[in-house]
């Protein structure tokens, strides 16, 4: 899974009320990025703003960065083996174990 996810009206039009309750406190813009990694481990990472300027950078540009980032730091949760992103441990039966 790969995905780039704007937060807009059309996004929150089943949720009016959490959009109306994150603008109520400020939330003015934001995007979500996810990815898989190769072990399967899904990250997500949400960044916001509470002003309606438009961003230093083109949209496809805020993507790349954001994914590189993303994938930088579930590399990085990765090589340190934080739970969160390591696979479950297998538990094997002795004859699970016999017959592998």
């Amino acid at each position: 899974m790969r995905g780039h996810l704007p937060w807009n009206d059309s996004l929150f039009r089943d949720a009016p009320a959490l959009w109306d309750g994150a603008r109520d406190h400020g939330l003015q813009k934001g995007v979500t990025q996810c990815l898989t990694l190769p072990n399967h481990a899904q990250g997500f990472l949400s960044v916001s703003a509470n002003n309606r300027l438009p961003g230093g950078y083109p949209e496809d540009e805020l993507e790349l960065r954001l994914r590189t980032l993303t994938e930088l730091s579930l590399l990085t949760l990765l090589r340190l083996e934080d739970e969160m992103v390591m696979p479950p441990e297998m538990k094997f039966s002795r004859r699970e174990l016999e017959i592998r």
